[in-house]
């Protein structure tokens, strides 16, 4: 409910864009919520800020502004704590909101909510149509017998979403009526309490997992509620545990965790999966009830300590997680423990750990200086994966080397590490290592080149100044992501002449890209992100990729052209050029591209080099949403414009088309009248590009023609009557909220545009010439004397009937 609130088009507009969304869950620590809602607000990371920075620009962001706060999943009832905490939020202005979901009706209570609203369960029709959109294509056609199964299925789940998008997920992959049958008919369904059927719902689909997943899935009952679970570091730890195991020598052990991780979000067993706007990995989340569920599964074989509680038998204990926990540790617990996960370090072990420990993945999160377990990395021998954050360590000991089984290796926003150990190069295993955020970290150890099994490299936002040349020993290398690192000066050509196996590159933002592959060998190159960098040209050889399936020129605003041949790369789905403000023209040969899904812009050259708007038609395929189309004046014959085919690509749903590369800033061209039969070829040029009927937001500029396209106006003739509303045509772009129109130098009139019932905002700029500006037809008449209809305020609104918002400007002659 909260989220569909957050996205609903009024809500947005009421708060014009500030809308909020912090996670609080169990622990409520009021630095972490200060963090929390600093990165939400400024859009920025916490790290490095100190609480009194962070509270200043809170208060500085909110001061006079209108904002919509949501603060989900909360549990904590001390008032004091939540008063102060509120005190943050002082500053917004009148008619600011606070959003809070909890599942206690005391937390509700303790905020003095002055609004209470308490969900009710979906209704069984509601919940029968729930099930049928989390089934997706499968639900179409389902046969009567799963039909009648699968009601009486999602009655038992009495009206709660989760269970039933979980069912589904689960179901999805039942193709017999035997085994919808057997979960109908489970005994675990024969308890009265509304929250055991709801655990039942979800236990079941536990048990209907693949043997493969269900270790997968418990696992991650180590996390706290609400954490932030990195896609690429939960793959590590499935692997370092050994839960991953390819069926042949062909498949890769890291594909085939991928596979089980969106087999996983697929079922909704883990959500919400998006990219994290701080360092663009994709994250996910598992909701609190599902975490309950790993846990219940687990029983005594997990461990959880933390401010409020500790769960589990330390005798049978295999996955120990430890958040802001301030007590005595027995040490026996690591003696058969397999994951460790640690947030904060101020507990103690009760004694000294003697003996070697068969921990598989260490997590350490949020330690001190004197951090208690570093020096005891040593110990643990059989350590396979070890990630740190948020440390103020200023070293790794050189025995880290001792941990012979270390496959995975992330170290991320320890700002205080400076340096590497140089006998990271023992560490014969090492198949990722990822440094993300060290700030004062200058250089790697030469050593790393001895690392011959690392097939991903990960460096972020780091002060390295140059990346050692042995790491082109390194020939397993498939993965090579160098990212923000604004100090870095490489020389790149020796990298992409040797590590001829990689299948991933990406060098976004990185400075000083130029000559980028003068010499090139990565023929098995799937991959390759260069946004935000100063590139100029599309190297050639890269045409002769034929596995390339993804490339990222986004915001490279030095980019003049692609190579020719892109249309041999018959692989690739993604050509993203959003922000390339300085292309020329897309090579011919674009419209061969036939599976591409994402392009973003389409710019036409003037040039016979390159490719038409009609390059167009065969894209198919575009599901990006948003297609901006560029230099429309390059068209010669308008027929092309048609030939493109915009109507028929329903996965556009914002649309730009401009005649020039100016966009709104308008056509440097001169604003003289132009020549009549030039005008009519810029009417059929707009007529040819309707927009697909889905459209949500239109933006048009530049366009020099008298009239405007046919598929915005009335297709049909009206009179005057008493029933003259309901004679209007039905509407076209049922669906469209925002049209902009600007900088139309010889538009005179808008006579009879179209009705657009889910227009809420019009805004019309730069139109010199524009006279009238009617709604309704001009073929209205009133009878016998040919006058026009008076134009009523209730036919305005049956046009426009959501209208919020009406931009004009620079339109002197408009009355």
């Amino acid at each position: 409910m909260a989220t569909h609130i957050c996205h609903d088009n009024k809500i947005k507009e009421h708060f014009e864009g500030s809308i909020f969304w912090v996670h609080v869950s169990q622990e409520f620590d009021n630095n972490k919520l200060v963090g929390k809602l600093y990165e939400a607000i400024l859009k920025k990371t916490s790290y490095l800020r100190t609480d009194q920075q962070m509270v200043e620009a809170i208060s500085n962001e909110l001061n006079g502004n209108k904002f919509l706060l949501v603060l989900d999943d909360a549990w904590h009832k001390n008032q004091y704590d939540w008063e102060r905490f509120m005190l943050y939020l002082k500053s917004g202005s009148p008619g600011s909101r606070i959003l809070l979901t909890t599942r206690d009706q005391g937390v509700a209570e303790a905020v003095e909510s002055t609004c209470t609203y308490k969900l009710a369960f979906l209704s069984d029709e509601d919940s029968w149509n729930l099930f049928q959109q989390s089934l997706r294509l499968a639900a179409k056609g389902l046969p009567s017998e799963f039909v009648e199964i699968g009601r009486e299925i999602i009655k038992k789940c009495g009206g709660v979403p989760l269970a039933i998008k979980i069912l589904a997920g689960v179901l999805r992959n039942k193709k017999t009526v035997d085994a919808w049958c057997a979960l109908r008919d489970s005994n675990m369904w024969n308890v009265d309490d509304i929250e055991d059927r709801v655990f039942a719902s979800l236990r079941l689909s536990y048990f209907h997992l693949p043997d493969h997943l269900k270790q997968c899935f418990v696992y991650c009952s180590i996390f706290p509620k609400g954490y932030k679970i990195y896609k690429h570091q939960l793959i590590g730890e499935w692997i370092a545990n050994g839960f991953i195991n390819p069926m042949n020598e062909i498949e890769q052990v890291e594909d085939v965790a991928n596979d089980c991780f969106d087999s996983l979000l697929k079922v909704h067993f883990l959500q919400d999966l998006e990219v994290d706007e701080y360092d663009e990995m994709e994250i996910c989340k598992m909701h609190d009830l599902v975490l309950d569920l790993t846990r219940q599964i687990l029983q005594g074989e997990m461990v959880s300590h933390s401010q409020n509680a500790t769960i589990g038998n330390s005798q049978k204990c295999r996955y120990l997680s430890l958040a802001s926990c301030n007590e005595n540790i027995e040490v026996k617990l690591f003696s058969k423990v397999h994951a460790i996960y640690i947030s904060g370090d101020n507990f103690a072990l009760n004694k000294p750990i003697k003996k070697r420990c068969h921990v598989r993945s260490i997590i350490l999160e949020s330690m001190g200086a004197t951090n208690l377990l570093l020096p005891l990395i040593p110990k643990f021998e059989y350590l396979s994966y070890f990630r740190i954050s948020h440390a103020s360590c200023r070293a790794f000991p050189e025995e880290i080397s001792h941990c012979w089984n270390l496959q995975a290796l992330h170290v991320t926003y320890c700002r205080a590490l400076t340096t590497l150990p140089e006998s990271i190069g023992k560490l014969k295993k090492l198949r990722t290592l990822e440094l993300s955020c060290l700030l004062d970290l200058e250089s790697l150890p030469q050593s790393i080149g001895d690392c011959h099994n690392l097939q991903s490299f990960l460096l972020r936002g780091s002060g390295i100044r140059e990346i050692p040349n042995s790491i082109c020993k390194i020939k397993k290398l498939r993965v090579l992501n160098i990212m923000h690192c604004r100090s870095l000066r490489q020389q790149w050509s020796e990298f992409f002449g040797t590590l001829c196996n990689l299948q991933s590159i990406n060098l976004a933002q990185i400075e000083g890209i130029h000559n980028l592959f003068s010499s090139f060998a990565c023929h098995k190159l799937r991959t390759l992100t260069l946004s935000g960098t100063e590139i100029t040209r599309l190297p050639q050889c890269l045409t002769l990729v034929s596995t390339l399936e993804y490339i990222d020129l986004q915001n490279c605003w030095g980019l003049l052209e692609l190579s020719e041949g892109i249309g041999n790369l018959e692989r690739l789905e993604v050509l993203n050029l959003k922000g390339c403000s300085n292309l020329g023209g897309l090579p011919v040969g674009i419209g061969q591209l036939t599976h591409l899904q994402r392009l973003h812009l389409f710019v036409i050259g003037g040039s016979s080099e390159h490719a038409r708007i009609s390059g167009l038609r065969n894209l198919n395929l575009l599901t990006d949403n948003d297609l901006e189309i560029k230099i429309i004046k390059y068209v010669e014959d308008p027929d092309d414009a048609e030939k493109a085919s915009l109507k028929e690509k329903s996965g556009i749903l914002n649309l730009t088309l401009d005649w020039s590369s100016n966009g709104a800033e308008g056509c440097s061209d001169s604003l003289e009248e132009e020549p009549l039969l030039d005008m009519e070829k810029e009417l059929r040029v707009l007529n040819g590009l309707e927009p697909p009927s889905q459209i949500k937001k239109l933006n048009i500029y530049n366009y020099k023609g008298k009239h405007f396209s046919r598929w915005m106006m009335k297709q049909r003739e009206s009179s005057c009557s008493d029933s003259l509303l309901e004679q209007i045509d039905p509407p076209h772009f049922t669906q469209l909220t925002k049209l902009v129109l600007e900088q139309f130098p010889n538009l005179e009139n808008l006579q009879g545009l179209a009705r657009l019932p889910s227009l809420n905002t019009f805004v019309l700029k730069g139109m010199p010439n524009l006279v009238e500006l009617w709604t309704s037809s001009p073929a209205l008449v009133s009878g016998e004397e040919g006058k026009p209809c008076c134009i009523d305020h209730e036919q305005v609104e049956h046009c426009f009937p959501f209208l919020s918002t009406l931009v004009m400007s620079d339109c002197p002659k408009l009355k």
